[in-house]
């Protein structure tokens, strides 16, 4: 079944209607891997404004100012900035990069020093510190709507539905979120450097699945789509005031394909922006390092796992971490294919 718009799930009356909207975030997960949240009860609008207010404040500053919390993963570190071009998500279309700039913040939990964070995160440390908590606290209900609709075994103690979100704790030992804000700069039709796609389409974020388990979004204007066929994409509208969210491909993987991630890229729309840069702010969930990701106890996944087309038939995959490390590993095989001095640290 090809979907051909994204679903909306009203979170209203959440308690009351929690076996309705369960059922539907599972047939939103099912057949196109996006929905739109309304009515969430996390984060505020407040909060959800101040955080795009800090995002663009810290994009206005001097690139040497910014380039100063550069990511480094040779060095651990995958927190910091990335500018224009820097990330190449499709490298098959794409020779130059990704026309975009971010910045990531593993989970920030009460006891994580951030001396290595710009002046202006660390001074407005509780402004970022209760947005992630807002978003995490719907991801985590996202989780538990899912585990209740797969039928998963109940919490023994509490009853709760916490069998995937139990492994997704915001205050744990390490992280499980990173908080991502983007910047696309405002460009011209034209522009040096464009990179087009077949039908002449101006990319800004090469297409991909996500990685982890779960992708909640903000969005100030429209760019980003989604592929529901082989050469057919659709245009995720900008909903005011709710919250984008896409399964990713660790979830697809744990559920033999029954929950489907989508290939999803940016465009540019300059006639749908009025000149203005676009904004986004993701929030990406995963489980724990050591959770393993095989074997769900839910009998509504398929009993044999499909082809994926990034992992291997043979790939020995059992947890979270050893997932991640593969997709990353195997994005940056296909990196180096078109750029043979690639080190395995630049992505």
């Amino acid at each position: 079944m090809t979907v051909h718009s994204i679903p909306v799930v009203d979170f209203t009356d959440f308690s009351n209607r929690y076996e309705e909207i369960a059922e539907q975030v599972l047939d939103a997960c099912k057949n196109i891997g996006f929905f739109h949240i309304i009515n969430a009860s996390t984060p505020s609008s407040a909060e959800v404004n101040r955080a795009f207010e800090l995002s663009k404040e810290y994009f206005g500053l001097p690139v040497e100012e910014k380039i100063k919390c550069n990511q480094d993963t040779a060095k651990g570190k995958i927190e910091g900035y990335l500018g224009l071009y820097a990330q190449r998500l499709d490298p098959k279309i794409q020779k130059k990069g990704d026309y975009k700039e971010s910045f990531d913040m593993e989970t920030l939990t009460s006891k994580r020093n951030i001396d290595h964070f710009p002046p202006l995160f660390q001074e407005n440390r509780a402004d970022l510190e209760g947005f992630s908590k807002g978003m995490h606290g719907t991801a985590l209900q996202v989780l538990d709507l899912l585990a209740f609709a797969l039928k998963l075994p109940p919490n023994e103690k509490t009853g709760a539905n916490d069998w995937l979100s139990s492994t997704h704790q915001y205050e744990t030992s390490g992280s499980t979120s990173v908080l991502r804000i983007l910047r696309y700069p405002n460009r011209k039709p034209g522009d040096e450097g464009e990179e087009c796609d077949s039908k002449k389409n101006v990319i800004l974020a090469g297409q991909h699945t996500d990685y982890i388990m779960l992708t909640l979004l903000y969005q100030t204007a429209p760019g980003l789509q989604v592929r529901v066929s082989d050469d057919e994409w659709i245009t995720v509208p900008v909903r005011s005031n709710a919250i984008l969210a896409n399964m990713g491909g660790m979830f697809e993987w744990f559920t033999n394909g029954l929950l489907k991630s989508a290939m999803h890229r940016v465009i540019d729309m300059p006639n749908q922006r009025d000149g203005k840069d676009r904004y986004s702010i993701g929030y990406f969930i995963y489980p724990e390092p050591d959770t393993k990701i095989i074997n769900m106890p839910s009998p509504l996944i398929p009993s044999k796992r499909p082809d994926f087309k990034e992992i291997a038939k043979d790939a020995e995959i059992t947890t979270s971490a050893e997932y991640l490390e593969y997709r990353y590993r195997r994005s940056f095989l296909e990196k180096q294919a078109t750029n043979p001095e690639l080190d395995y640290d630049y992505i």
